[in-house]
């Protein structure tokens, strides 16, 4: 059966660009592909052209009088490096790409009972201590969610996790800058030191109730796990081929697995990790096989950690639903509305990224008269105290503060009418110095769920004052901070409507809002100042406070958008 692309010119002229070398080797740009590569050169011989190609044969006896053809001295044309016979190859017999995907699936397996401890860690135990003092009801009944409605000994249970993370930071060496999951998607490297290190800090943090989100510790370890398997494990003759790609591919597909066992769904972990991560084209790997590896890490954990918990922990729909099931009314134009909504959401992360700003310089000025007076580990550790008590004095002024603002979601969208929007507002903007006062003083953990518990807080008020739809005001405010500052839009739009379990109609507006939200947050130009400025100081306490972090961390020297 002969096959015949319609997409042939299209294939030919991202040939070169696909046809990478591995990164590590000295191969020209005609390498042929091994057996156990998805995608294979060449085609055989006997492929017809397409017949509308302008690539006809010219018969021997026309040759001469053929004007408007390939010269006689042009070279023959490169088959197209992608053909349904090439995926034929590696059918037949197994090949290390099997194996490969072997271990992926049995080390995602790992990856997923470890996120049910971790995440029962982070989320059951804060709650514990929330519902205490006769607060049963904490994040069910809307009162305990308006203000002066905390605990006064939230305060101290803040100032002693803070003594605890300082010191575990000081006697484990960390006191430096800790690179995020994001960097190491990047970088596509995790250092099994730091990460174990900000797995443990990380979780920590968030037993103390800290405004953090989960995402940072788990993604550590799931980068973690990869690479050790790839570098200690898959050492023998049979693994002696790639090993630098298997590296890169085994760290990310280890993220991709710690993901699984929390996104509500696992192609939005997959999906996470691909967008925030480099071109598959620049790390010498296929886009297919890169696909296939996620899909294999991220399935695998999502299967085992809902067999064991029946849901991930943004896979409860209970407890984040569209306010009293309100449908998605498709109107023409919502679109609109969504495009509205992500103006509003460029002027919230502005804001966030001022008091951002704010926070740091008034933390780095403590941390040099510290560093003068008391010496810089014991600084360090005050300084931490000092951060948990101020998160606990937020807590206490308003519970919408605690924790990564996940379990408070549900009660907000259900019954924020009834919290306030004068409370919600408060609430939000304490939510905004708290998180960055937990970052900028020592505490280890994510940005994502605390700007998503932003952006929900802001459109319960927008909910309280018009008429907006429900379902589409708290769809977008799930994506629509996220959207402004992360570049990852086709995430923020399966990541909502997954979560609401949405129709297609309903991702119009999302993904006017996600695109709209960062072209404009973008277009000021302060986020990229901002950005650099950041950088440059962060470059700049490597040396000053945090020398051992030299190995680890690698400086930054470019910012992109």
């Amino acid at each position: 059966m002969e096959v015949e692309f319609s997409l042939k010119e299209k294939i030919e002229t991202r040939s070169e660009s696909v046809a990478m070398p591995a990164l590590g080797t000295s191969e020209s740009t005609d390498t042929k592909f091994s057996d156990d590569e998805l995608v294979h050169a060449p085609a055989p011989q006997h492929s017809q052209p397409h017949p509308h190609s302008n690539t006809h044969a010219v018969k021997d006896g026309d040759r001469e009088n053929n004007t408007s053809g390939p010269s006689a001295n042009t070279p023959p044309e490169k088959p197209p490096i992608m053909s349904v016979e090439a995926f034929g190859h590696w059918l037949p017999k197994p090949s290390l790409f099997y194996i490969d995907a072997s271990v992926v699936f049995l080390f995602s397996i790992v990856i997923a009972l470890f996120g049910v401890v971790y995440m029962n860690l982070v989320m059951a135990f804060p709650l514990w201590w929330y519902q205490q003092d006769g607060n049963e009801d904490f994040a069910v009944d809307p009162t305990t969610m308006q203000l002066l409605q905390g605990r006064w000994w939230w305060i101290l249970v803040g100032t002693l996790t803070g003594l605890t993370v300082g010191t575990l930071r000081v006697l484990l060496k960390q006191t430096g800058p800790i690179p995020s999951f994001v960097q190491e998607v990047q970088t596509q490297h995790a250092d099994p030191v730091s990460g174990i290190k900000t797995c443990l800090l990380a979780c920590i943090s968030l037993m103390g109730g800290a405004s953090v989100g989960p995402e940072a510790g788990l993604g550590a370890f799931g980068g973690v796990m990869g690479h050790l398997v790839a570098t200690k494990l898959c050492t023998g003759p049979i693994f002696a081929k790639e090993q630098d790609l298997r590296r890169r591919l085994f760290t990310l597909c280890g993220i991709s697995a710690a993901f699984g066992a929390f996104m509500p769904t696992a192609f939005v972990a997959v999906m996470l990790v691909m967008e925030i991560g480099m071109p598959f084209n620049t790390w010498g790997i296929t886009y297919m096989r890169m696909f296939t590896f996620f899909a294999v890490a991220g399935l695998t954990a999502f299967v085992v950690y809902t067999n064991i918990i029946d849901h991930t922990f943004l896979s409860d729909s209970s407890k984040l639903t569209a306010p009293g099931q309100v449908l998605y009314v498709d109107e023409w134009y919502n679109v609109f509305i969504g495009m509205s909504l992500g103006v509003l959401a460029a002027a919230v992360a502005l804001f966030y990224c001022f008091v951002g700003a704010v926070v740091k310089i008034m933390v780095q000025v403590l941390f040099k008269v510290a560093h003068k007076t008391v010496g810089h580990d014991i600084g360090f550790i005050l300084i931490a105290a000092l951060g948990g008590s101020l998160y606990g004095l937020f807590g206490f002024i308003s519970p919408l503060v605690m924790g990564d603002g996940i379990e408070q979601m549900g009660v907000v969208i259900e019954q924020g009418a009834q919290i306030g929007t004068v409370d919600i507002l408060i609430g939000t903007i304490l939510k905004i110095f708290a998180y960055h006062v937990c970052i900028e003083t020592g505490f280890v953990g994510g940005l994502f769920l605390p700007i998503v518990a932003i952006g929900i807080n802001v459109m319960r008020i927008m909910m309280n004052e018009t008429s907006i739809n429900g379902a589409l005001a708290i769809s977008c405010g799930f994506a629509m901070i996220p959207g402004a500052l992360v570049p990852i839009p086709v995430t923020l739009v399966v990541f909502s409507a997954n979560t609401f379990i949405l129709g297609p109609a309903a991702t119009i507006p999302i993904f006017a809002c996600v695109i709209t939200a960062y072209f404009v947050f973008m277009a000021m130009g302060l986020p990229q100042f901002l950005a650099r400025k950041g950088y440059e100081r962060r470059n700049k306490s490597l040396t000053e406070f945090g020398g051992e972090m030299h190995s680890t961390v690698p400086k930054v020297t470019e910012v992109t958008n």
